[in-house]
């Protein structure tokens, strides 16, 4: 047990072999590889165990996305990635619109922030950076843009099967925002 601690500690990483090596399968009843396990687990999969990679599973699911106004704007269909470390959204908006998009979400592991990047298929993308969660919502923002305008991104967790995202822009460096798109995401499904 020293030994698979020590490895352990030195960033043993090969889960497939810990769980199939018949030599360990001899010691699975002992509480102590588990613990083992369980550190591998959490060392592999760090995002899985991870409080704050956890902030926006509020939003995984599938979507159908209403306008303030209860018009009809499309469905979104998100979930984890890549380790649960990105949290992956593929849009599609209502017709007779023409218009998908996708982002990906996660905490940038050099800031410790919320980040997404969307693309779509006009071309377009938003960096969207220095995203925190609290009191119920995820916030993001942009860098200014040539006319210094940023743009901010709220996902309000607004109940279990109920989610606002709002974007808003501003000018002046914050002092004013106006709101350019509102919608509410209702599950379908988790």
């Amino acid at each position: 047990m020293a030994s698979l601690n020590q490895a352990l500690i030195n960033g043993f990483s090969a889960l497939s072999l810990f769980e199939t090596d018949v030599n360990l399968a001899k010691l699975k009843s002992m509480p102590e590889l588990e613990q083992i396990h369980q550190g591998l687990l959490k060392g592999v999969y760090p995002c899985k165990y991870s409080e704050h990679a956890r902030q926006f599973d509020f939003w995984i699911g599938e979507w159908g996305v209403k306008s303030a106004t209860g018009q009809q704007a499309g469905s979104s269909s998100i979930q984890r990635i890549l380790g649960e470390c990105v949290i992956y959204e593929n849009w599609t908006s209502a017709p007779p619109q023409n218009y998908a998009g996708k982002s990906f979400n996660l905490v940038n592991a050099t800031t410790g922030k919320w980040m997404q990047t969307w693309v779509d298929d006009k071309g377009a993308v938003i960096e969207f950076i220095d995203g925190e969660y609290k009191d119920n919502k995820l916030v993001f923002i942009t860098k200014p843009d040539a006319n210094n305008q940023i743009t901010r991104l709220t996902f309000f967790n607004m109940e279990p099967n109920l989610v606002r995202q709002l974007f808003e822009v501003t000018t002046d460096n914050g002092k004013t925002w106006a709101t350019t798109t509102d919608l509410y995401y209702n599950r379908i499904s988790k």
